[in-house]
């Protein structure tokens, strides 16, 4: 049998995980590159809501993210805890006591690497090394984000999903 080989045991990465697109199935590859195991926060409806992200009405449900999330994991075949963020700075505080080894960011997230290893500090616990997840550009050169597919969305109604053959409309 052909075992991989990690640079470490265990990981944690966090986001929204909205319209689960190319730019999330790119950081958690790098992710899963790095450890067999990945601890994974996904912001809650009542956090998205509390945040008032742009256009957060159009943000997909919790339970319908995390399945596409679980659905990606599977077939990346990675073991993962996936948790609940519910208000800001929850991240911080559950990503400090975090027995893992590495956090995996984008640059969208990485304050929240400095916050989390500051926090870390703070307990007497040593800062976790910070992996930086390349972007995903689109066809205009922008970084792939779910808030740019929402603004798609408010602008022409449709949402264009590149694997599945037709577009699905809202």
């Amino acid at each position: 049998m052909n075992e991989r080989s990690f640079s470490w045991k265990a990981v944690v990465l966090g986001g929204t995980f909205d319209r689960f697109h190319a730019g999330h199935q790119s950081l958690l590859i790098v992710a899963a590159s790095f450890a067999p195991k990945l601890y994974v926060g996904v912001t809650s409806d009542d956090f998205i809501q509390e945040r008032r992200k742009e256009f957060s009405h159009l943000i997909e449900p919790y339970q319908i993210r995390i399945q596409r999330l679980r659905e990606f994991l599977f077939v990346l075949g990675v073991e993962a805890d996936i948790f609940p963020l519910n208000y800001l700075g929850e991240d911080v505080e559950i990503a400090a006591r975090l027995e893992v080894d590495a956090i995996v960011v984008t640059e969208e997230t990485l304050v929240g690497a400095y916050r989390i290893n500051e926090k870390r500090m703070a307990l007497g616990k040593k800062p976790f090394p910070i992996v930086l997840a390349p972007r995903i550009l689109t066809s205009e050169g922008l970084a792939i984000s779910s808030t740019i597919l929402r603004r798609q969305i408010i602008k022409t109604g449709v949402f264009k999903v590149k694997h599945g053959g037709s577009d699905d409309r809202v």
